[in-house]
């Protein structure tokens, strides 16, 4: 609903917990939960946390309205508060204020609020966003395929935790097919954009807009060569989907329309699995990493996808980039130990290059690694990517393969 957070914190086991001052203080166990980080949500305010606790061990989370849900020992004599140990309140006292909500607004106001209005922060939570474009909304419904401003699309799927997976939808427009107009000194053109995430049923559960804007800098190759990206990353649990994307041309009324199917896997309890495997046009090092930003990663990269049928100009770099997860950690170490070589061969199986992925491009962050790499064909064709994952701890192995081309940009 409100997209990726900028921070996750996470306990898949729950464990022992040493509670803040502003939950009473004192140490307890927990069930498996998870706090989401939000910088800002329009109508709830600044820093907004969502607590997620999986009080059946289940692996199914639900969102926490009291700091107390967490508590594997709350009915029984342990794990007390600072207020229960010393006997200035009772468990019981504490047991009959569940009800009484903990604020999603971690700032001075939010720890003043009523519980009335903690009520109602819960509801706006809870409650989708109102759409603005009602037009683009509805063209969803007719079933037909607008081209008069054809656009490129693109889903892969990143794991998030054990219910969840991330789908960063990207969307592409050749700036040459916008209109342009005068406005404070500049020639823009504004593009409103809807997109619609809907189950097997037509169900939809998911839905964002945006407009945004492409200027023309005065540099030709940039309106008559150039295209522009724009991201979305989308929330989804497992399961398959359809998403449409209604984009409409701000200043000539343009539209165009794109549906694709989503396949969002079930994450295995214990095999070696993978994100998708992109092939991307750019790959760079953010300066100040920050997940909440298009195109990022956890890992600290910025991957801007092809989407070009995966046919890259002849004399440009072919960006790839995946994730790894469910590898095993050595119990002495504590580290991972993964062999990822990576082979691309021509189409008469001829091998033109061999990278060791786990050599250079590989980075570990928990219970998940990232490995990237550029390469650079000497040469027009077809070609395919091979890589091989190896665990080499647990033997498990992985292959993954993708197919691109070369094509000579004045082809």
């Amino acid at each position: 609903m409100f997209g990726p957070p900028a921070h996750i914190e996470m306990h898949p086991m729950g464990g022992l917990h040493n509670r803040s001052l502003s939950e009473g203080g004192g140490s307890t166990v927990t069930f498996p939960y998870e706090v989401w980080t939000y910088r800002y949500i329009e109508g709830l305010g600044n820093d907004i946390l969502f607590e997620f606790v999986d009080s059946g061990m289940s692996g199914n989370y639900r969102l926490a309205l009291s700091p107390d849900e967490k508590d594997a020992l709350l009915m029984t004599g342990y794990g007390m508060t600072m207020e229960e140990f010393f006997g200035s309140r009772t468990r019981l006292d504490r047991v009959r204020q569940q009800g009484i909500l903990r604020p999603l607004d971690h700032t001075s106001l939010g720890i003043n609020k009523s519980n009335l209005q903690l009520i109602e922060d819960y509801f706006k939570a809870l409650t989708p966003p109102n759409i603005k474009y009602k037009d683009l909304q509805k063209l969803v419904g007719t079933r037909v395929h607008y081209e008069e401003l054809p656009i490129g699309t693109r889903a892969s799927i990143v794991w998030v935790n054990a219910e969840q997976f991330m789908v960063p939808a990207t969307l592409q427009v050749w700036n040459r097919l916008l209109t342009y107009q005068p406005e404070n000194d500049i020639r823009r053109a504004r593009v409103e954009i809807y997109g619609a995430v809907h189950d097997l049923l037509g169900k939809t559960v998911y839905e964002f807009e945006d407009q945004v804007y492409v200027d023309d800098t005065g540099y030709r190759p940039f309106v008559e060569q150039g295209k522009s990206l724009y991201q979305h990353t989308i929330p989804l649990r497992s399961g398959r989907y359809k998403l449409d994307w209604v984009v409409r041309d701000v200043h000539s009324g343009k539209i165009g329309t794109s549906v694709h199917s989503i396949v969002v896997p079930h994450k295995p309890e214990a095999e070696l699995f993978t994100s998708t495997l992109i092939l991307a046009d750019r790959i760079r090092v953010q300066q100040e990493p920050d997940p909440l930003e298009p195109f990022a990663t956890l890992s600290g990269l910025k991957v801007y996808p092809n989407l070009q049928k995966n046919t890259f100009p002849a004399g440009e770099r072919v960006g790839l980039y995946f994730e790894i997860y469910n590898f095993s950690v050595d119990s002495a170490t504590g580290e991972a130990d993964l062999k990822i070589p990576l082979r691309v061969l021509d189409r008469n199986g001829r091998v033109v290059q061999e990278i060791r992925l786990d050599h250079v491009g590989l980075t570990y962050l928990g219970e998940r690694a990232s490995a990237s790499t550029h390469l650079y064909i000497d040469g027009v064709g077809d070609y395919r990517a091979e890589i091989s994952i190896e665990d080499l701890i647990s033997g498990q192995k992985k292959d993954m393969s993708v197919r691109f081309r070369i094509q000579d940009s004045s082809g």
